[in-house]
Parts: structure tokens; C-alpha cells; sequence
């Protein structure tokens, strides 16, 4: 059950926005905090929602774009990318479903977890996945790449990795 002052500050924005006002970042921060508390959710809850995907469990495009600087900051010497493509995932849902669909997604995500760590790899939507690796050499980023198409290919599952 929503409290008057919910409704008061939900009416606010609602008319605010009607007249054209901007209420900007911080108002659209209120409003998805008085929506979370009016659906039941928590703000942890929340921030873990908006951070990971919720697919495959690893972080997701909107904690990279929040994170990158910090990412690359800790970089003392080197950064490379690791970019993943699925490859045949819309054949397998429209074959198999998308169950079949999102055990590609959480394979590919886990051996990436695996290799680069949680917080260094990313998807970034439907079959699109970057991983980051901070001062490695290149034939070490190389080999884990090769080691996840291999473990891969093992269940079926073909991938594209690109490295720069």
C-alpha cells in the first residue's frame, strides 16, 4: 500500500512532467526508488538487477558503462578486449526454445566468469559479450579465448571471439 507522501511525490512528477518541467537524474532516481518500494522491492534487490544479467549472472551492459573508468583505471600497463559472439542463437531458440537458447548464453557467461572474473566480463545483450583483461599478455588473453572455444565446442556450442 502506497503512504500519502508516495502519492504526493508520485503526483508531483506526474504533473511536473505534464507542464513540461524537467525533473532530470535526480527525480528519475526518486521515482524508480518509490515504484521499487511500491513493487515490493528492495533497493539491494534493485541495484543487483540493474547491475547483472539476469540470464546468465554476469555483470551486464549497464554496470560496464557505470564502470569502465574505474575498470581502466586499474590498469597499470595494458587492456584488452575479448568480444564474443553466439553464434546460431536464434536458430536454437526458434528450434529448441529459448531454454536451449539461454543454456548457449550461460555457458559462454561461465567460461568467461571462469577465465577473466566475474566483474570483467560482460553481456552486453542478446548474444553480444565482452570480457576485459587488465595487464596480461596477449598469448595469455589468447589461450583463455582458445581454452573457452574449446570447452565450448566440447557441448555444441559455437562462438566467436574477437581480441584487440
Amino acid at each position: 500500500m502506497l503512504g500519502i507522501g508516495t502519492v504526493i511525490n508520485v503526483t508531483a512528477i506526474i504533473c511536473g512532467g505534464l507542464l513540461g518541467l524537467n525533473f532530470g537524474h535526480l527525480l528519475k532516481a526518486r521515482v524508480q526508488e518509490i515504484l521499487m518500494v511500491a513493487c515490493g522491492l528492495d533497493v539491494e534487490k534493485s541495484e543487483f538487477l540493474s547491475e547483472n544479467d539476469l540470464v546468465t549472472g554476469i555483470r551486464n551492459r549497464n554496470y560496464y558503462q557505470h564502470e569502465i573508468n574505474n575498470l581502466l583505471q586499474a590498469a597499470q600497463e595494458s587492456v584488452t578486449y575479448v568480444f564474443c559472439d553466439v553464434n546460431g542463437l536464434h536458430e536454437t531458440n526458434n528450434k529448441f526454445g529459448h531454454e536451449a537458447g539461454d543454456r548457449m548464453l550461460i555457458a559462454l557467461a561461465s567460461e568467461l566468469a571462469k577465465s577473466f572474473g566475474q566483474d570483467m566480463s560482460f553481456r552486453f545483450g542478446g548474444d553480444e559479450f565482452l570480457a576485459i583483461a587488465l595487464d596480461e599478455r596477449l598469448d595469455k588473453v589468447q589461450a583463455k579465448s582458445d581454452q573457452i572455444l574449446s570447452n565450448l565446442k566440447k557441448q555444441c556450442y559455437h562462438v566467436s571471439i574477437g581480441i584487440k
